[in-house]
């Protein structure tokens, strides 16, 4: 009997803690809180330079958000490496100091993370995970908010859309040089996604800029050091 009723008063404690959070976020009491508000609807974010166009650094912002006071100056909030994380600080990613601040008169704010590309990521991910810690300007309410989580790869697959039309008559022979080449190119990575007018726009300034290099005496080799073509007429 008193395991339940420990159990029992365990789950009224949480629940009184989650109320409180919720009261504290919904009317001011003096106490600023901090949390992600991630873009994606998993819990975690998938990058791959490849299909992003980039070969040596990127970039990408996560957004913060506060629930208490707005003030008229910046606020410092205090970030740490999981040591879950795969990922190495100067190898992998950076994190400048002064970006892990909310500034003054914003209710949001915009961690950026600098990503940087290694030739292991070919062939591996790596995991990243960050975790709000509590300091002097703000507190912690909500435990799936306390972290964001990041895989990084560059690892580039045939895909799906690449079919047996885009050998005849769209990008021509798959490789991954041409794919990446492409994606750098176009900015798109995903052709399976776009109408034809639009996606026939993409292939034809993929086979233009080719042509423009040949003309201009760099002639773009494939992966079987042929020159890189493009089916598509036009």
């Amino acid at each position: 009997m008193k395991i339940k009723i420990y159990g029992i008063m365990l789950c009224l404690g949480v629940i009184g803690l989650f109320t409180s959070c919720e009261k504290d976020l919904d009317q001011y009491s003096g106490t600023d809180y901090i949390r992600f508000i991630p873009d994606f609807t998993e819990d975690s974010l998938d990058y791959c330079f490849g299909l992003a166009g980039k070969t040596d650094v990127d970039r990408i912002g996560i957004e913060v958000k506060i629930s208490g006071e707005v003030t008229a100056y910046d606020r410092d909030y205090s970030l740490r490496v999981n040591t879950a994380s795969t990922a190495q600080e100067g190898v992998h990613f950076n994190i400048p100091e002064q970006n892990c601040k909310i500034r003054a008169n914003h209710v949001t704010d915009t961690l950026w993370i600098e990503i940087l590309n290694q030739p292991e990521l070919k062939n591996k991910q790596v995991y990243l995970q960050l975790d709000l810690v509590e300091n002097e300007n703000f507190r912690l309410c909500f435990s799936d908010n306390n972290s964001c989580k990041v895989y990084l790869t560059d690892q580039v697959g045939w895909p799906e859309w690449w079919d047996e039309w885009h050998e005849t008559d769209g990008l021509g022979k798959y490789s991954e040089k041409k794919y990446r080449l492409f994606i750098q190119v176009s900015g798109i990575a995903d052709l399976g996604a776009v109408e034809y007018p639009e996606k026939r726009e993409a292939i034809l300034k993929f086979k233009y800029y080719l042509e423009e290099e040949a003309d201009n005496g760099n002639v773009i080799l494939d992966e079987d050091n042929r020159p890189m073509t493009v089916a598509m007429y036009g």
